[in-house]
């Protein structure tokens, strides 16, 4: 049904080339589907991410510019005092002068 949809598309938009795979599972990310939009709709590429910020309080999305640094995020929220910071449940930070990009999901304030 999908590749039916996509039938239709072809020759609507050049240099455009499909490709069918029996691959099962193919996982993309946010970004990745993002981009994929962006360029068939011939826009700017992507300039923004979005990253979750949780604390003992709150759990919010923010969507930033790319390359954003962390203490300027910090400061937005309003988040000043922070004993510890972790970035993707992995990476703890002991500086606050960090680029944010797209490999950064979520960061975890305490």
């Amino acid at each position: 049904m999908a590749y039916q949809l996509l039938f239709s598309y072809m020759g609507t938009y050049p240099n455009i080339n499909l490709t069918f795979s029996s691959q099962v599972g193919t996982n993309l990310s946010i970004y990745e589907v993002i981009d994929l939009y962006n360029e068939v709709k011939n826009k700017i590429k992507r300039d923004f991410i979005y990253i979750n910020v949780s604390s003992k309080t709150s759990n919010t999305t923010y969507k930033i510019k790319k390359y954003t640094n962390l203490k300027e995020l910090l400061n937005y929220i309003g988040i000043n005092e922070i004993n510890k910071l972790v970035l993707n449940r992995k990476i703890k930070l002991n500086t606050y002068d960090f680029l944010l990009d797209e490999n950064t999901l979520k960061i975890e304030v305490s």
